[in-house]
Parts: C-alpha cells; structure tokens; sequence
C-alpha cells in the first residue's frame, strides 16, 4: 500500500500548466491566496517569491511550489527584460489541502540530477508547446510535487505532519497499515502490538511526528476515503460506504460525516462535481457550494472586473483622469474629428451617471473643447496626456494577463463577448 498516492487519489489531485510566459523587468504576479498550489519552473532569469513570513529567491532551472496559504504572496522578476517562468497549479479537495503541510510558505523541489532534467523538461514542454505538451507537463509536474512532498517529510526541524510521518518507519508503517485496512477495527494497542512497540511509546510518538493521535488520524481518513468515494459515485449505497469506512451504523458514520465535512453523505454524493470547492469560493470563504453556476460565474466577472479597476484606476489618476473620462478621450481621439455627445456615449465601455457634467470637468481642465455646433473635439492637452499614457497602459494591461497563453487570452475575449451578445 503506498499511503502518499492513496492521499493524493483521495485528494482529487489534479495538475494545469500554462505556456511559458515572457516577462519584462516590471513583470510581478500576486498569488490568489487559499485557490490552489501555484508553481513557478524558472526558464530564464531570476525571480523572487516574497510571502508576508519569508522570501525565497528563484533561478533559471530551479521550482517552487507556493503553498495556498492565507495572506499575500508574490512572485516578481529580479532580472530584467527576457526572463521566461512557466506556471501552473495543483488543485486538491480543499478539505485535504493541508495534509501535504501546505501551511508552511512553499516547497521546493530538490535539484538533484533526475529533479534537474525534470524541470528542464517541463521548461521545454511549456516552451516549445508540441502536441500533447500540456499532458506531458501536467505528468511532470505532478512528479515534481511528489519529490518535493517526500523531501519536506525528511527536512531538518521538520513540523509534525503527514509527510515527516511517512518518512519514520515506524509510523510510516503504522500509516500503511491504516490503509491497507481502513475499515479494520484498529485499538492503538493493536497497531502498537503489530509494530513490536509499546503502546504508551507508539501513541505519544505518533501523535508527536505526525501531529494527531492514531485513532484521530484513522477517522480522518477513513472519512475522506468515504468522501472521495461519494464523490466518485461508484454505485455504492450509503450503507456500503459506511461499512467500508468502519462504521457498522449508518446514523454514527452520518454524525461523524457531518461534523467532518458540513453536510451528510447524500449531498456529498448528490453535489459531488461541485464540492471541489471553486477558487472563487475559497476566496470568499464560502463554506457551501454556490446555488448554481450561473451565480459563481457573475460573481467571478464582478470580482475581477473590480480587480482590475483597483489596477488601473491609480494610472488614470496620476493624470488627474477616472476611467471615464480616459475613455471618452480615447473615442475623440480616435474619431479624428469632433463627435456630438450622444454618439461619444453609445461607444463608452462604461457608461457615466452624468456624461454632461464628464465633459464639463474635461473642459474645466482643458482636455476637450465644445466647437459650435456643440459637438465635442480632444485638444492637444488631451491629446498630450493621452500619449504621456499610452505605454503605461499597455504594460498594466500586459501585467495583468502575464500568466495567461495567447490561446487563453482568444478564449477568453471569445466568451467575454458571446456574454454581451442578447440574440443568442
């Protein structure tokens, strides 16, 4: 019985890889706190993950992978124009996100010969993007995770946890009796009998390297098996699954379930697509599944929306503009000729509460002039600060959407306008 792959099966691990993304000199990524494990394979340059406890700095062939630890977390290149970073996420059931020790700031993987072509294929993949590339990734990286997991059970002044347990024979072994045999009836004598222990020395010791007593331990996993096999709706009845998680009564294994996990066995299996909780989910610490996806899906756009303008809000003001006012100097000045304002407002991408008094405020400071026929022109004031903010803009925009593929970045303007689209 291998206990590290049972957890990460039970775990519902999962891998994604982005392309390998080119990073100029201002080039810096906050993490998402509480969504997933994010990852960063270093293909040119140097880079440093700075969380609010430590940094770590980062070179070219070297990987890090960034716990979902609450606070913030941030990855910045050091090093100037033509670095390159390859980043992706494993995503585990959020109920069993701690088990690898995720509450310490990052992993990293240990560059030994075999570690160090790894990651360099996994640059490759990423980089060269030959058919099949992301599944080949995705295989490497989830090694890569495993060789740092085992490495952290061996690091010097090691946490009590899983991962230091698995890397004790003693209680390594015990663990792997545990789930061999997860519905057995296990007494810490037995397990202690087995291992040739005293009982008293094998329970402070488990507890001690593993951080919870035996038995804590084996109902931990007994339910999370059981919840992973809801999940996976295998045709199994409640009862089947309670038997095989060691519960010879259905209403003890519902109580022990619901004080686990906050819902009974029947809405586990019934919402089990849905019970990886999503990032957005996390993010508002939401302790249930939204209503309906439709939901999640306008709360996502309404998040991001407000992300980005917190962004980008700071740029415009520096200039003494809103983004309203930006854009209605854009149209002008792409127009290349005065437009009345009911026309200026149909191109707005957003719309103003009071367009009259927009303009009057850009009049005011001498950006826009109203001509005779009361149509609207931009000045060369406004002309000038709007070329004072061209590039800036363009690199914000360019940060913004770093961590996403050309391929990504179709989709999403794909979908972002099929949303605006009523006739569908």
């Amino acid at each position: 019985m291998d206990v590290l792959t049972d957890l990460l099966s039970a775990a519902g691990a999962s891998v994604e890889v982005d392309r390998s993304t080119a990073c100029d000199a201002n080039w810096r990524m906050e993490l998402a706190g509480g969504k997933a494990i994010e990852f960063f394979a270093v293909g040119a340059g140097t880079f440093e993950l700075c969380s609010d406890a430590a940094s770590l700095e980062l070179a070219a062939g070297q990987l890090a992978f960034a716990a979902a630890t609450p606070g913030r977390t941030t990855i910045a290149n050091l090093s100037g124009d033509g670095a390159a970073l390859v980043v992706g996420r494993i995503h585990l059931q959020p109920s069993m996100a701690n088990f690898a020790g995720n509450d310490l700031p990052w992993l990293t993987v240990e560059l030994d010969p075999t570690n160090t072509a790894l990651v360099a294929r996994l640059i490759a993949e990423a980089t060269e993007a030959s058919p099949g590339w992301r599944s080949t990734a995705r295989a490497i990286a989830h090694g890569l995770f495993v060789s740092a997991l085992r490495s952290r059970g061996t690091a010097p002044n090691e946490d009590p946890g899983l991962m230091r347990g698995l890397a004790d024979p003693e209680i390594g072994e015990a663990l792997r009796l545990m789930h061999l045999h997860p519905n057995h009836p296990w007494t810490v004598a037995e397990l202690a009998e087995r291992l040739a222990v005293s009982r008293s020395g094998f329970a402070a010791r488990f507890k001690k390297i593993a951080g919870r007593p035996p038995l804590a331990y084996l109902t931990w996993w007994r339910l999370h098996r059981a919840a992973a096999q809801l999940r996976g709706n295998d045709g199994a009845t409640l009862a089947q699954v309670a038997r095989a998680a060691g519960y010879d009564s259905d209403a003890s294994f519902g109580k022990a379930f619901r004080r686990e996990f906050s819902m009974t066995p029947g809405q586990m299996r019934r919402d089990g697509g849905r019970l990886k909780s999503s990032p957005l989910q996390l993010e508002l610490k939401k302790r249930t599944p939204f209503e309906v996806p439709e939901q999640e899906a306008v709360l996502n756009l309404m998040k991001s929306s407000e992300k980005i303008r917190c962004e980008v809000e700071p740029l415009f003001a520096a200039y003494g503009l809103t983004i309203p006012a930006y854009n209605l100097l854009r149209i002008l000045r792409g127009a290349g000729e005065a437009l009345p304002l009911a026309e200026i407002e149909a191109r707005m991408v957003i719309a103003h509460p009071s367009p009259p008094d927009l303009v009057a405020e850009l009049c005011t400071a001498g950006f826009v002039e109203q001509e005779v026929d009361a149509a609207l022109a931009v000045t060369m004031a406004g002309k000038e600060v709007l070329a004072n903010l061209d590039d800036a803009v363009l690199d914000l925009h360019r940060r913004q959407l770093a961590h996403f593929s050309a391929m990504e970045i179709a989709d999403l303007n794909r979908l972002l306008a099929k949303l605006r689209r009523t006739d569908l």
